[in-house]
């Protein structure tokens, strides 16, 4: 009777600054290892962080906690891209492999008052590069028939670009959702998602 029930769980490993090419951090070196023991108890793995990540200034500075503006040039890390995607190809000979894509990133500083009343959404300059990056990692992901990758933005509609609504601010920083704002995002990914536990 035991060996015939199933419980389907979903849970998450993450680590701060910790990614899939900075493997001296972090877990992931130990991942295969762990899930070729439990292959058979792990359906799929779902990969995600953040886009800002994957941007730099010409300063070769990260996106990620910095705010946009128009002004603002800036180059797709597509090395540590690929890593990801080699990294993720690995692990399909393990397990089914989603990459759920990076979602738009506030860019913001709402920590001051100033920015709650003169923007009320993401802006359209930050919207471009977050976009334009989804498009490359869509369009490299898609040379690897082990890899799915589902864009936040496009396919599960996550592409809210309000900073705050009545009851909620949404982001806690540039780049980090607040609770409410997780809340509001995880709703949009949640019929979604659980197509996948099936």
């Amino acid at each position: 009777m035991q060996d015939n029930f199933q419980i389907i769980a979903f849970f998450t490993l993450a680590k701060p600054g910790c990614r899939p090419y900075e493997n001296e951090k972090c877990f992931y070196e130990d991942l295969p290892e762990f899930i070729g023991k439990h292959s058979s108890r792990i359906k799929r793995v779902i990969h995600h962080q953040s886009g800002g990540h994957f941007l730099q200034n010409l300063s070769s500075e990260d996106l990620s906690g910095t705010e946009c503006n128009r002004h603002l040039r800036i180059r797709v890390q597509n090395t540590e891209i690929q890593s990801v995607l080699d990294f993720l190809n690995n692990l399909a000979n393990l397990t089914e492999i989603y990459w759920l894509g990076p979602f738009i990133e506030a860019q913001k500083d709402l920590n001051s008052p100033h920015n709650w009343f003169n923007n009320t959404r993401i802006s359209a300059d930050t919207k471009e590069k977050f976009t334009f990056l989804d498009d490359i990692i869509l369009e490299k992901s898609s040379r690897y028939n082990t890899i799915k990758y589902i864009s936040t933005y496009n396919v599960i509609g996550a592409n809210r670009d309000y900073l705050y609504t009545e009851d909620c601010i949404l982001w806690n920083d540039l780049d980090h959702l607040s609770l409410c704002g997780e809340v509001i995002i995880a709703d949009l990914q949640k019929k979604f998602l659980a197509g996948l536990m099936n």
